[in-house]
């Protein structure tokens, strides 16, 4: 797989049913092949100081309950840069 010039190739360890994505904070987009956890997933953990928007296909997860988005100054009450929940 080839990268462009901004993007960094990544590897997340998963549960089927918890997905925790909390150390890639330079994430933009989440990652095409989290797809493949909408029937499992329960929860799904983001920390990014650069996600402005969660895909539409996000809202298809089938088991969803949580979804916890924090932007990286959450501790510092400031506001996280997630602005939109559909792209």
């Amino acid at each position: 797989m080839e990268l462009e010039a901004n993007e960094v190739m990544v590897v997340a360890k998963v549960r089927t049913d918890k997905v925790d994505l909390s150390t890639y904070t330079q994430l933009c987009t989440l990652p095409e092949g989290l797809w493949n956890y909408r029937e499992q997933a329960r929860e799904i953990t983001i920390t990014s100081k650069a996600l402005k928007t969660l895909p539409e296909w996000i809202g298809k997860f089938d088991r969803l309950e949580v979804l916890r988005v924090l932007g990286m100054d959450w501790y510092l009450n400031k506001v996280c840069p997630l602005r939109a929940l559909l792209e």
